[in-house]
C-alpha cells in the first residue's frame, strides 16, 4: 500500500525522534561512566589517606594529609578551603567524616600556598576528640 508523503514524513520523524532518544540514552550512559570514575579516584584518594592517618598513628607521628595528591582527580582538587567546602557534599567525603568520627578523631584544615602563586592546597589536621 503506498504511503502519502505525509506518512512517510510522520514516519521519518518518528524514527528521527527515535534516533534523538537513543543518542541522549548515549549521552546519558556516558556521564554516568565519568561520575563512576569520579567516585572511584574520590575513593582512591580518600582511602590512601584513611591508610596514611592510620600509619602516622601507629608510628607517634603527627596526623595531617594535604590536597596536592588530588591533582588530576576530578572533583578532587581542593586548592582552597572553599573548594574543599563544595566537595564536601559528595558521599565519599561524608562517608570519610563519619569514619573519622566513628574513629574518635576531629578535622581541621588549613590553606597552604608555595609563595610563588603557582601551587595552594588544603592540609587536613586530625586530632583526637578527648583533644582541646
Amino acid at each position: 500500500m503506498p504511503q502519502t508523503l505525509g506518512e512517510r514524513l510522520q514516519a521519518n520523524i518518528n524514527r528521527n525522534n527515535g534516533m534523538i532518544s537513543r543518542e541522549e540514552h548515549l549521552k546519558s550512559l556516558e556521564n554516568n561512566q565519568k561520575q563512576a570514575i569520579k567516585s572511584l579516584a574520590r575513593n582512591f584518594i580518600i582511602e590512601k589517606w584513611k591508610l596514611e592517618i592510620i600509619y602516622k598513628i601507629q608510628r607517634e607521628e603527627l596526623v595531617s594529609v594535604d590536597t596536592r595528591d588530588c591533582r588530576g582527580f576530578s572533583g578532587m582538587y581542593f586548592s582552597n578551603i572553599a573548594s574543599l567546602n563544595e566537595s564536601m557534599i559528595s558521599p565519599e567525603w561524608t562517608a570519610f567524616i563519619q569514619w573519622i568520627t566513628d574513629n574518635g578523631l576531629t578535622v581541621r584544615y588549613n590553606e597552604g600556598y608555595d609563595d610563588g602563586g603557582r601551587e595552594s592546597w588544603v592540609t587536613l589536621y586530625f586530632k583526637p576528640n578527648s583533644f582541646n
